[in-house]
């Protein structure tokens, strides 16, 4: 797809001078009278929405007495020892252990066993070291063993000899917390306040010997008591096998773990908001401050090669550190790392300083909220991490960046020696080299004779870096943090920001976040204050107030945080009146669903509404006027037809999408779009693509809506009702059908039925009668009395596979020693055929869903067949959506592409062909040769790079032939600024006409020459911003200043005043919003 749009280079550059060199200019902008912020995309001096401060202390960190995690003496008389971690505390006493999340807690106790043979628990002796407590003989021949880790209590059981029991007893109670069983076999712990925030979980148990075999034929069940509750580890049937073979001693792993993680929050996220200065980024959820800096870009065959910098402050410290820190894939200073991904030891560290907790499933981490990508482990311990989009990264063991591949198998390589990063080679074979300090530190980036360098102060801090033209951007850190909390960035202009800080705090954690940033170009420019209100826990709401060079209140920002992310934003005027309101609704991958908007700040004026695939493609979109847009993206959930945000199929449509082979790992190949005109007329562009992704047809229709014919029905197993007609005799189908089926319950009701042993003499046990009995999970279990022997007992029954609260469950009747439920059978896998082709899969777990998937349909006479796997006899509802007898305009445009993925022609729909060459020259990264053919006529345009930078250092015109002197010139600086444009050699020139620019940096000036030597002089300010614009009389070097046009600038970068040459202002007033409020003329 990119090599679509790099066509438009060439055109870009034919464009006069002034505007190229005023978008090359680094560190300035021409901007034709006046100046907008294209700067921030250049060299980052220009302001947009943050405002940072200037260095104060806050506050004062004591060294902690204990290394994170350790077991010491509790806090809390009621325990005799604790341990901490960022998510949780634990408190030990005897067999007794709690776990307080925020204000949650969870509390359980071995006890006596009274089946069995564990018999009575002892008095437990602890022994500590570091992070794990330990108790000899608990039971007889049983120890007790606990480890704290971040977010995980691991608490074994051990057995050193064999003993006859079947479950382990402990009394469990808790606090501010809902529980409820996982398939998995876990006991998910959420917040009872109605939020459904799990807080942490208990894991499935499992049993291992010590020879590592392994056994998970163990579970939970919580048993409710008169006292409060119980929980026993009861070891199956298979269990108690195992535990005959196994090889003694034998542990019984229960381990806890709570279900936050502070890094996770860290970095530029897709669903995040934040305040932008520059390339530095203040997030208002959690204060956190992210800074971006590209340092050298490449313009390389398929793949950029990009190397940049993010800082991300810590997530959390303990003490003066930052706690559970994964150091990057190369050392650049404190809070620094390279732009590349790497793998850490609990963490995947992607691009723009975002982390993700690795959570494995059979050695895959695929991930659906926020980023959406695969993280497979493979066998030989390496990584591979496949994005949405179909970009490899290939890791090493150890979680180095060994390659970034495309589709086209267009690949970045990166070379280690001694484990450091030594160089990396292009797409096209271009290296860079990095060399390092003594300190092992990224020392320099070294390529094409040019050199970025960076240097560091005492504490291991990036203090400064120096780019090509050796203009140094320098950083300053706080003390107090130990030097990993940026306090000042001072740019090449010489302007600069600065931050404070403040911090929440959990005994010897902290979580620190930006309070104050100021802006300063000489004296300050802007400054706003960041306060929140929440907990080391989580932050609720936050408010930044924005105030001006004098320090006077402009304005208010007040954000409401749930979770990490903001449900409402407020905007109000310095005299506290709204101005504008706006409130969030996510899904579950955190992207927004709802956009409400209060142009008043008070009242909802309008909602956006958006919908999106499992791959987070936007599939729909409706705005205030109620326009709706569809999209449908290739390997995704709605690959093939178009749905609205409620999850019905629009059928306004003529569904002509194409049989294309998209490699299953691309997910963001867009295959259609659609909207409505009006209520009449739609519009639809439907893509075609070769087998490595590239669009080689595009099919645009315009004309009216089209007819839907919809044929339902039930298929039902136990009527027979499997195969159904579908008459489209005298249609004519447009386009892909949708098949739509939802799951419903049996007609039928089946039972399931358990049975336990009876304890009692055989020949009395029919005279047990049920007193009462109750539900442990997938358990029954039965209080019942036999008034024969007498005795009483509890019976547990099971395990069920349907029981109260699974799917299909309706009731149950039990008996002393048996148990029976009753059940509806709900789908499983479903296929469906047409006319007795072969079987196509809609869903292998259908339950009680909905599916949707297109299907392929002619026109005339056919009969639909389905099928499902269960045993039972299942139903579902079905419905076909047929979109039929439209004959729309359509414009066809084809595209073709060379082995590389570049787009080597394009033919529109009537027949107008335009070519595109990449020389061999440049290892076709670059396009060099544009000809387009309209009837016989063929207009050709060519180019020629610098091979190593990507430039285009010459355009030849159509008119012009090889050696004509039909062609520009372009000569360039080390930033890729231009400095010199030459014209075509006219006839009777000996030689070429043209501009120049000068770049004096220092002085922050750009000095624009034309070809008769006139010259402009602009000045910038210490920001970035354009100053003034000077013209002079006379030639370059010894012209006269004959007029001034000066312009002065608001604390957001808001043009205040602008003087023209003749002295006189004009003055612009705006609202908090950026709205023009008045001009006022001379």
């Amino acid at each position: 797809m990119k090599r679509i749009y790099a066509i438009l280079v060439v055109t870009t550059l034919i464009m006069g001078f002034t505007a190229h060199v005023g978008s090359l200019a680094g560190l300035y902008n021409d901007v034709g009278g006046v100046p907008d912020q294209f700067l921030d995309q250049v060299r980052h001096f220009a302001l947009q929405d943050g405002m940072p401060a200037e260095e104060e202390h806050s506050g004062y960190t004591e060294t902690p007495l204990h290394q994170p995690l350790d077991i010491q003496v509790s806090d809390d008389s009621r325990f005799q020892y604790m341990a901490s971690s960022p998510y949780y505390k634990v408190y030990f006493r005897g067999a007794l252990a709690r776990v307080a999340v925020q204000d949650a807690w969870i509390e359980w106790e071995l006890i006596n066993q009274e089946s069995g043979d564990l018999g009575e628990i002892k008095q437990a002796n602890h022994v500590m070291s570091k992070n794990t407590l330990s108790a000899s003989d608990v039971f007889m021949s049983v120890d007790l063993f606990y480890e704290v880790d971040t977010s995980l209590l691991k608490e074994t059981l051990t057995l050193k000899e064999s003993k006859p029991f079947e479950r382990v007893i402990q009394t469990i109670q808790w606090d501010g917390l809902v529980y409820e069983f996982q398939e998995d076999g876990s006991i998910l712990f959420s917040r009872e306040d109605g939020s459904d925030k799990a807080i942490l979980k208990i894991l499935p148990p499992f049993m291992e010997d010590s020879n590592g075999s392994t056994c998970t034929d163990i579970h939970y069940e919580l048993i409710e008591t008169e006292t409060g509750h119980e929980l026993h580890k009861v070891i199956d049937e298979e269990g108690l096998e195992w535990l005959k073979e196994a090889v003694y001693p034998v542990v019984i792993d229960p381990s806890m773990q709570t279900l936050e993680d502070a890094w996770e929050s860290s970095g530029l996220t897709p669903y995040g908001q934040y305040f932008k200065n520059l390339k530095e980024y203040v997030n208002p959820a959690n204060g956190h401050l992210t800074v971006s800096q590209t340092d050298l870009v490449i313009p390389g065959r398929g793949l950029d090669l990009v190397i940049s910098r993010v800082y991300e402050m810590p997530a959390v410290f303990y003490g003066y550190s930052p706690y559970d820190y994964e150091d990057a894939l190369v050392d650049v200073g404190n809070g620094w790392q390279l732009g590349f991904p790497f793998v850490g030891s609990k963490y995947l560290h992607l691009w723009n300083g975002t982390i993700y907790k690795m959570v494995w499933v059979n050695d895959v981490f695929e991930n659906h909220k926020g980023t959406h990508f695969v993280l497979v482990k493979n066998g030989d311990a390496t990584y591979t991490l496949t994005t949405a989009s179909g970009i490899v990264y290939q890791f090493s063991s150890a979680g180095k960046l060994l390659s970034i591949k495309d589709v086209d198998e267009n690949t970045i390589t990166f070379t280690y020696e001694s484990g450091f990063l030594t160089s990396i080679t292009d797409t096209i074979g271009r290296t860079v080299t990095l060399t390092y300090t003594v300190y092992n530190r990224l020392h320099k980036i070294i390529y094409n004779g040019a050199e970025i360098e960076y240097g560091y102060d005492g504490y291991g801090c990036l203090a400064w870096v120096d780019d090509f033209l050796d203009r140094r951007t320098s950083y300053e850190y706080n003390a107090w943090s130990l030097h990993w909390l940026i306090s000042k960035i001072t740019y090449p202009t010489t302007g600069y920001t600065t931050y404070v800080y403040d911090r929440f705090q959990d005994g010897d954690y902290y979580k620190y976040f930006v309070t104050d940033q100021r802006v300063y170009e000489t004296t300050q420019v802007r400054h706003s204050v960041h306060s929140y209100t929440g907990t080391f826990a989580a932050i609720t709401s936050s408010t930044t107030t924005v105030k001006n060079e004098s320090d006077i209140t402009e304005g208010v920002y007040s954000f409401t945080v749930n979770d990490g992310l903001i449900t409402q934003k407020l905007i109000k005027n310095a005299s506290g009146t709204p101005l504008r309101k706006y409130t969030y609704v996510y899904n579950s991958g955190k992207d927004v669903t709802q956009e409400g908007v209060y142009n008043d700040g008070s009242n909802l004026s309008y909602t956006n509404y958006y919908s999106y695939d499992n791959w987070g493609n936007t599939i729909y979109i409706k705005n205030a006027e109620g326009h709706e847009q569809f999209f449908s993206y290739a390997n995704t959930s709605t690959s093939g037809f178009f749905m609205d945000n409620t999850g019905t199929v629009a059928q306004n449509f003529t569904n002509a999408f194409t049989n294309s082979s998209v490699p299953s790992s691309v997910h963001t190949a867009l295959l259609g779009s659609a909207e409505e005109q009006d209520a009449t007329y739609v519009r639809e562009v439907y893509i075609t693509y070769d087998s490595e992704a590239h669009p080689t047809q595009s099919t645009s229709v315009f004309g009216n809506a089209t007819t839907y014919l919809t044929f339902s029905g039930t298929f039902n197993e136990k009527t027979g009702s499997t195969s159904f007609p579908i008459d489209l005799t005298g249609h004519t189908v447009t386009g892909n059908a949708v098949l739509q089926i939802t799951g419903l319950p049996s007609d039928d009701t089946y039972t399931e039925t358990k049975y336990t042993t009876c304890p009692i003499n055989a020949n009395l046990c029919r005279y047990s009668q049920v007193l009462y009995s109750w539900w442990s999970t997938n358990y029954c279990k039965v209080n019942w009395v036999n008034q024969y022997v007498p005795t009483t007992g509890t019976s547990t029954i099971g395990p069920f596979t349907h029981y109260p609260g699974t799917l299909g469950y309706s009731s149950y009747i039990p008996s002393a020693y048996s148990a029976t439920t009753y059940w509806k059978a709900y789908p499983v896998q479903v296929q469906y055929n047409l006319d007795l082709s072969d079987w196509n899969l809609i869903t292998s777990n259908l339950k009680n869903l909905t599916k949707q998937i297109p299907i392929t349909i002619t026109d005339g006479s056919h009969t639909l067949y389905f099928s499902e796997s269960s045993s039972q006899k299942t139903k579902f509802n079905w419905s076909l959506y047929v979109p039929v007898d439209n004959t729309p305009n359509t414009y066809t445009t084809s595209m073709t592409y060379d082995t590389y993925g570049n787009v080597t022609s394009i033919t529109d729909a009537e027949s107008n062909t335009v070519s595109f060459t990449y020389s061999s020259i440049y290892s076709s990264a670059y396009l060099t040769e544009v000809s387009t053919t309209v009837g016989t006529d063929t207009i050709t345009t060519k180019a020629t790079y610098d091979s190593n930078r990507g430039w285009i250092t010459s355009l030849q015109q159509p008119k012009g032939v090889a050696s004509s002197g039909y062609d520009m010139l372009y000569t360039y600086d080390l930033l890729g600024r231009v400095t010199k444009k030459e014209f075509p050699l006219l006839p009777g020139q000996s030689q070429r006409s043209y501009l120049e620019a000068v770049y004096d940096d220092t002085n922050r000036k750009v000095t624009l020459i034309d070809s008769l030597r006139h010259y402009v002089i602009q000045e910038y300010d210490r920001l970035g911003q354009l100053a003034s614009t000077n013209l002079y009389t006379g030639i370059y070097g010894s012209g006269t200043l004959y007029a001034t046009t000066s312009y002065t600038y608001q604390y957001d970068g808001k043009i205040s005043t602008v003087t023209d040459p003749g002295n006189d202002v004009y003055t612009y007033t705006y609202c908090f919003l950026g709205r023009i409020t008045q001009v006022l003329f001379p």
